[in-house]
């Protein structure tokens, strides 16, 4: 593993033994050595090919599992999180706009203005 990651074998001992933590690059290259994602070797995924990524899309509930990989326009793994994490919360605020609109409108209120 030192050889594949250009590394001393000391340097493998110390993340071993917890004395150091590889840096983003090498934990990229760690995760494409063992073949899993870089939270997983952190610790913080059970998950060891992705992350399971859950939205609730016009009641209907989703799961997207996304690997460690590039998706094919470029956008890395963590974009692509961030992006569904962004719609979900889109989602969730035009569900609470459509919500007082509907209320509004019980109400009597009239948003066409051209009436």
């Amino acid at each position: 593993m030192a050889k594949f990651l250009n590394v001393s074998k000391q340097t493998v001992s110390n993340w071993e033994n917890g004395n150091r933590i590889p840096d983003t690059l090498t934990l990229s290259k760690l995760a494409d050595f063992f073949n899993c994602s870089v939270d997983y070797i952190l610790g913080r995924s059970e998950n060891r090919n992705g992350i399971i990524s859950k939205a609730n899309i016009d009641g209907s509930n989703y799961e997207f599992e996304l690997d460690k990989s590039i998706f094919p326009n470029g956008i890395t793994r963590e974009q692509m999180i961030n992006y569904i994490k962004e719609l979900e919360e889109r989602n969730k605020e035009l569900e609470k706009e459509a919500e007082i609109s509907r209320k509004l409108k019980e109400a009597g209120f009239d948003f066409n203005p051209d009436k």
